[in-house]
């Protein structure tokens, strides 16, 4: 069963497949706040791409083509079909688009319904939106991969250096081998080692890559949500000690997606694929 996490310490089981969609009650508040998942099939404009941007408001549409490159203009074109696709599903909003204020490096937020707040975030041909009416909420996803660590000490507390250097806060067990002058080297058994005494050089490199994006996404969704933004001191920031918000981590292989919620409460989690926006119904704004 997959895990999210609540706060740095508290974890718990969710007993529903997370791909097919499900939700997590916690018996705090009755409104869920809602996460979609989009991955999308390569990075090729087509046609039915330019028939889905005629059907937005003419502001987003703007913002979509000033995107040079494909790859970025279906990233936005498809963040913002996902956005009203969900405001009309879970909220019975169907023209949600029309009243969203779009600006350039600011989260957007609707006008027209103050109470409703959501965020975007994309990476290599993936989506992640969120949307709550139980306080603000930030989200980042992140493929693992070709994690940057060298800029660590930019942007890392040094406490969740150390988590990401030491990877992991259960033990593990590694070899150690006697290299006695003239003796050929021997196991001498694996030994139990505590997160703050595991030598990075003991550390599976794909779990500190992993540990490494866990901590990226939990710090610009934690940045989203209290609207800081990544301008800020993030060296002074230990998103592992943080009081105040909760945090949900998703893993859809190969990417970590954070959700950083104001406060605590029930959390659904959707994957969606582009085919639902095939045949839309007449979604002309104007």
């Amino acid at each position: 069963m997959p895990s999210i996490s609540f706060g740095s310490t508290q974890h718990i089981e969710i007993s529903a497949i997370v791909s097919a969609g499900h939700s997590y009650h916690q018996e705090i508040y009755e409104m869920p706040s809602y996460i979609s998942f989009l991955p999308l099939k390569n990075n090729i404009w087509t046609l039915q791409d330019e028939a889905l941007l005629s059907s937005l408001p003419s502001s987003r549409r703007d913002y979509v083509n000033s995107y040079l490159f494909d790859a970025d203009k279906r990233l936005s074109l498809y963040s913002a079909l996902l956005l009203s696709h969900m405001l009309e599903t879970h909220f019975g909003i169907a023209d949600g688009l029309q009243g969203i204020h779009w600006v350039r490096g600011e989260k957007p937020f609707l006008s027209s319904f103050p109470d409703i707040d959501f965020n975007f975030s994309h990476t290599r041909n993936a989506i992640l939106c969120g949307i709550s009416s139980e306080g603000k909420i930030g989200v980042d996803i992140e493929r693992c991969e070709n994690a940057p660590f060298e800029i660590m000490p930019t942007v890392f507390h040094p406490e969740e250096i150390l988590y990401i250097n030491n990877t992991l806060s259960k033990k593990i067990s590694v070899s150690i081998r006697s290299t006695s002058p003239g003796r050929t080297p021997v196991s001498v058994g694996s030994i139990p080692l505590q997160k703050n005494t595991i030598p990075m050089e003991y550390n599976p490199a794909a779990e500190r890559e992993r540990a490494f994006f866990e901590l990226w996404t939990r710090k610009e969704a934690y940045t989203k949500t209290t609207g800081t933004g990544l301008l800020c001191d993030l060296t002074s920031t230990n998103t592992l000690t943080v009081p105040d918000v909760s945090f949900v981590k998703w893993e859809p292989t190969p990417y970590i997606c954070t959700v950083c919620l104001e406060k605590p409460h029930p959390v659904n989690f959707h994957t969606s694929a582009e085919e639902i926006f095939q045949n839309l119904p007449d979604l002309t704004f104007e």
